[in-house]
């Protein structure tokens, strides 16, 4: 179990140091693209203009209903040079859905966006309404949703405005604490996989004590299993010694009671010529006395 977490405890760092070379790479581009994003127009931002619908259109035209949307940047009441956008016609609605976005890098700070949007004619385009988003609504945050057109009754126009230099800078400081989270993340898990290691030194000392007790164990059952048979050989041995014993026990008792039986036959019989008696006697008194011994 040890060595499986520390195989995911060493998977996530390797991930998190990954995740971290990643969003390092990523700052960087940040960095390049937001100093080129700054660097670009002198005191002018530019802008992503998003102009996605309309609602509560009126008909203006006997020829048919067409309606499109201009956008451009105002300094002091004045249209901005080459600040101008505007979208396609879309023929036969009254809620048209254009859903396009054009870049405008001709904006200035404090300049509002007025949207215009009109009904082309076969001769003439005339003007449904005109929406003025000033800068404050959409600097530096950005805005995404609905306006009110000026002179349409529950009529409205729905725009995106973001500022990519601001947008950029946003994502840099996200990313970096993403990073600064991502590192931190890392040096807490090398932090536990520096645990885990210590603990499976640990466990392994242990290990290593526990088997040295066990050879140790073997070794002593071993000699334990010698020495019993050597007690059994022993104990075979003394058994063998003791039958032993017993039958020169049981021929000593026969050697006495026969040297009894002559000593007393010679005791009856006993002359000075016979020999053979005596000769017999002290043969069984010699053979007696080596049993004894």
């Amino acid at each position: 179990d040890a060595l499986k977490s520390q195989s995911a405890l060493r998977s996530e760092v390797v991930e998190a140091a990954a995740s971290s070379e990643d969003l390092e790479l990523r700052v960087a581009e940040l960095q390049e693209e937001l100093a080129q994003s700054k660097g670009q127009v002198v005191a002018t931002e530019r802008l992503s203009v998003s102009i996605l619908g309309a609602s509560g259109l009126k008909h203006l035209n006997l020829s048919g209903d067409a309606p499109w949307c201009s956008c451009v940047a105002k300094h002091a009441g004045a249209e901005v040079p080459n600040s101008r956008c505007e979208t396609r016609c879309i023929s036969g609605s009254l809620e048209p859905h254009w859903n396009e976005t054009f870049q405008m890098d001709a904006w200035k700070p404090d300049d509002p966006l007025e949207f215009t949007i009109h009904d082309r004619g076969l001769l003439v385009d005339r003007t449904e309404g005109k929406v003025l988003l000033p800068s404050d609504r959409f600097y530096p945050d950005g805005f995404d949703g609905e306006l009110p057109i000026e002179g349409l009754e529950n009529a409205s126009l729905q725009v995106r405005v973001s500022v990519p230099a601001q947008e950029l800078s946003k994502e840099l400081e996200r990313t970096k604490s993403e990073l600064a989270a991502t590192q931190a993340k890392a040096e807490e898990l090398s932090s536990a996989l520096d645990k885990e290691v210590g603990v499976s030194r640990g466990l392994n000392e242990l290990l290593r004590q526990e088997e040295l007790r066990a050879e140790g164990l073997r070794e002593e059952t071993v000699v334990e299993a010698s020495m019993a048979t050597k007690a059994a050989a022993l104990a075979a041995r003394e058994a063998s010694l003791r039958e032993q014993i017993e039958e020169l026990r049981s021929e000593l008792e026969d050697k006495e009671y026969a040297l009894q039986i002559t000593s007393e036959a010679v005791a009856e019989d006993l002359s000075e010529g016979d020999s053979i008696c005596i000769k017999e006697a002290r043969r069984l008194r010699t053979e007696c006395a080596e049993l004894e011994l």
